[in-house]
């Protein structure tokens, strides 16, 4: 019972994670200021450290395009699948 409380909590993690990254790309989109109001300025330090190392390995593209947040999206998702097969695998 222990470790199904583990993998929920980890899982909602994640996902609540993925809806973060989700507003962070609205409010890039409206072109909200990072800093402008408290909730902004949350989201922009929850996110930008992510989203800096995703730049690392993936830069701008010549388009000036920042795909760090689709990369971040996808290697969470990957994450989530990962963790769902361990724990399936554990806990049934």
């Amino acid at each position: 019972m222990a470790l199904y409380t583990v993998y929920r909590v980890i899982s909602t993690l994640l996902m609540v994670y993925e809806w973060i990254i989700i507003i962070r790309v609205i409010f890039d989109l409206l072109r909200i200021p990072p800093f402008s109001n408290p909730f902004s300025a949350w989201i922009y330090r929850i996110t930008e450290p992510f989203f800096r190392r995703v730049r690392i390995i993936i830069p701008l593209g010549n388009f000036g395009i920042d795909l760090a947040p689709l990369v971040a999206l996808i290697v969470l998702w990957l994450i989530s699948y990962l963790v769902d097969s361990i724990f399936r695998t554990l806990i049934f």
